[in-house]
């Protein structure tokens, strides 16, 4: 039987293919290892985007350009993609692609909170820890204290508050979770209290129009 779509399920498809697409074009100019490294990573990526499909709508795309923008004055191949699902969901990629949930967006408190994640997953492609072949627990642990670490001092140099990303943590770190390359949300939350003291002051903005704006559309 033949199958009908609407013009909006169609884009979306395309979209994900492209993207799709993309992350093969990547594999294809690494090495064997990094080859199969890049297709877990596509595998993981495309059953997300195929399970709960992206969000197309402009406030969120403009949003996050501006954003990345605030965050990496001197720009960043970095894009955010945002997925149609109520699952609290923040993921990068080695491709450059950090993933989130309408989900998450509406837990999320304010404006300094979204830009701390974001901030979060982005540093981990601009530090280059996808790079690493088959860290350690030590490192694995290591590189998410310094991508949090790196995302205090984007979102602070970008005028966020950076005492929200106490509470960002407290969102975004795995619960229950039994994976122990993963550091505790303890060891996470004195790695923030140390590199803040003395450094920033802890107020900024929290909120934007902008950010408003996005809420309201979701």
């Amino acid at each position: 039987h033949a199958r009908h779509f609407s013009r909006g399920i169609l884009l979306k498809r395309l979209r994900s293919l492209t993207i799709i697409s993309l992350l093969y074009l990547h594999a294809c100019t690494a090495t064997p290892k990094q080859k199969n490294e890049f297709r877990e990573a596509s595998l993981q990526i495309s059953e997300l985007l195929r399970t709960y499909g992206i969000a197309r709508d402009q406030a969120s795309l403009t949003y996050f350009a501006g954003l990345l923008a605030k965050l990496f004055p001197q720009g960043q191949s970095i894009k955010v993609i945002l997925l149609e699902t109520e699952q609290p969901i923040a993921v990068s990629a080695r491709q450059g692609v950090v993933l989130l949930s309408k989900g998450l967006l509406r837990k999320l408190p304010n404006e300094s909170c979204l830009a701390f994640i974001v901030a979060h997953e982005a540093s981990h492609l601009t530090l280059g820890h996808y790079k690493a072949s088959q860290p350690t627990t030590q490192e694995r642990q290591r590189m998410e204290l310094s991508a949090d670490a790196a995302a205090l001092q984007l979102i602070a140099r970008a005028g966020f508050d950076v005492s929200e990303a106490f509470v960002s943590v407290r969102y975004t770190h795995p619960r229950n979770s039994t994976d122990t390359s993963y550091p505790s949300v303890e060891a996470r939350l004195h790695n923030l209290a140390a590199t803040i003291r003395g450094n920033w002051p802890l107020r900024g903005q929290t909120d934007s129009r902008a950010f408003q704006r996005l809420r309201a559309s979701l």
